[in-house]
């Protein structure tokens, strides 16, 4: 599966981690590309709506919210998860990007 970013806010996000979890971020990433919708939690989970979160545990828990498109998936936001909930803002940021897509 292709991986396609919206823009380049998440590279720029991912070079700012810490050397250990900017590698589990991307070893995710190429399991996404690997095994496409068939990839399940822990590593990722619906959100609803056309909407997935690519999860990475940690020290830090990284998300990476992203939605399929074309021949593959479209990484649409990351953030720093710091509560138990994805927080509406960021749900909403997500689906924002996801309309400029279709």
């Amino acid at each position: 599966m292709r991986i396609y970013f919206f823009d380049n806010n998440i590279e720029k996000f991912i070079v700012t981690l810490d050397v250990s979890t900017r590698a589990r971020v991307i070893k995710v990433i190429e399991l996404l590309e690997k095994y496409g919708n068939d990839l399940k939690t822990p590593h990722s989970k619906s959100l609803g709506e056309g909407l997935f979160e690519l999860r990475v545990l940690g020290t830090k828990h990284i998300r990476i919210i992203y939605t399929y498109w074309k021949d593959g998936a479209c990484m649409l936001h990351a953030f720093v998860k710091k509560t138990n909930k994805i927080s509406k803002k960021d749900i909403d940021y997500a689906k924002k990007l996801k309309k400029c897509l279709q």
